[in-house]
């Protein structure tokens, strides 16, 4: 491309670090939603429909990534707090089997 158009010869840039947020959303999103389309993500979150243009879609699919990995984040949160939850609850009944705790 630089050849054909006549501009000095520049790299190409690169990047530090890319992430697959199909791949991504596949392993950790499964079964939230119909699908794994961006559209269908989008409209889980009510945000507008894609536009299938590059740019737009590029920001869909950030605003997409943020929310589900909020979502993703937050399960787990609420996981370790229901299983802190059943843990006293066990010990709550043994202790009213003992009969100390009332």
């Amino acid at each position: 491309m630089y050849r054909k158009y006549n501009l000095p010869d520049k790299c190409l840039p690169s990047f530090k670090h890319r992430i697959d947020t199909f791949t991504w959303l596949d392993a950790h999103f499964k079964g939230k939603t119909d699908s794994q389309k961006l559209n269908e993500l989008g409209q889980f979150f009510r945000m507008p429909k894609q536009k299938h243009r590059s740019l737009e879609d590029c920001y869909l699919n950030f605003e997409v990534f943020k929310s589900c990995s909020c979502v993703i984040e937050m399960d787990k949160i609420f996981e370790k707090e229901e299983s802190k939850m059943e843990g006293s609850t066990r010990k709550s009944k043994r202790l009213k089997e003992k009969g100390l705790q009332q």
